[in-house]
């Protein structure tokens, strides 16, 4: 699917009846493999709205670039390479789940603007282990069609938020020098293994009570029975901000967040 410059792609779902974007075999066992359809290409200047979807199974899912998008309670999983690929794009995203992408369940190039809140952005993989598998990866730079290398500034902000995988590191950042690249992390859990291989320091005063290294305990998360809920035992339960929390009152399923957040796209019930 291509959505031009100018153009705005409406995925208004409920839920009750989530919109199911995926390739055109639906008998189960393609429930878990990428790569059969490429990607919603979303041309510079285009807009995205996604409520209630669910977007599984191709190369790239939302592939867009100088996109405006809002995406909400929303699941995108296994893809070839990367969930999300936006290229200089504004993109507000709440209540997402994401699992099981090659490259990185989010990928951001050339800057733009992001902000994440009370997301789950899972990434295991037992098919896709030669690939990188990051949570979300970010640089100011990106090669175009011909090439040549361009460049923007980056603002990330990430908030209320779960950021796993099954590699040592869940986040990988490249800052371009003399660019600007600005992020915060409150209150998320974040698997991180060191300043060299993420990009950033743990310690930086944009990192804000940082949930460090500790398993989510996640329902499941292979994805023939997916379910990013957190169990009872969990280090996410009650570690959101309330004010954060506020802005998106309830989660996925519909449930109140408002005491007592749960980090992540599941409130703990």
């Amino acid at each position: 699917m291509k959505v031009l410059s100018g153009a705005t792609l409406n995925i208004n779902g409920t839920l009750a009846n989530n919109v199911i974007l995926r390739g055109d075999r639906n008998d189960p066992a393609y429930d878990t493999i990428p790569k059969n359809w490429n990607s919603i290409k979303m041309e510079a200047g285009s807009a995205l709205n996604m409520n209630y979807a669910r977007l599984f199974g191709g190369t790239k899912g939302l592939e867009m670039k100088q996109t405006n998008a809002t995406i909400n309670n929303s699941f995108i999983h296994t893809f070839q390479e990367y969930g999300i690929y936006a290229i200089g794009s504004t993109i507000t995203a709440k209540n997402l789940v994401m699992n099981n992408c090659g490259e990185s369940a989010i990928g951001i190039f050339r800057g733009g603007t992001y902000n994440l809140t009370h997301c789950t952005i899972a990434n295991y993989s037992d098919l896709l282990q030669s690939y990188n598998r990051n949570g979300i990866f970010a640089t100011n730079e990106w090669k175009n069609e011909s090439n040549q290398t361009e460049q923007g500034a980056l603002i990330l902000n990430v908030r209320n938020s779960i950021v796993y995988s099954d590699r040592d590191n869940s986040v990988f950042f490249e800052q371009t020098p003399g660019q600007l690249f600005n992020f915060v992390f409150e209150n998320c859990l974040l698997k991180y293994s060191s300043q060299s291989e993420a990009g950033f320091l743990d310690t930086a005063p944009s990192v804000i009570q940082l949930v460090k290294n500790q398993n989510p305990l996640f329902v499941n998360y292979f994805t023939a029975q997916m379910n990013l809920r957190v169990k009872q035992n969990s280090p996410a339960i009650g570690k959101g901000s309330t004010a954060v929390a506020a802005t998106v009152p309830t989660d996925i399923a519909g449930v109140s967040r408002t005491s007592n957040p749960t980090l992540g796209a599941y409130q703990y019930q």
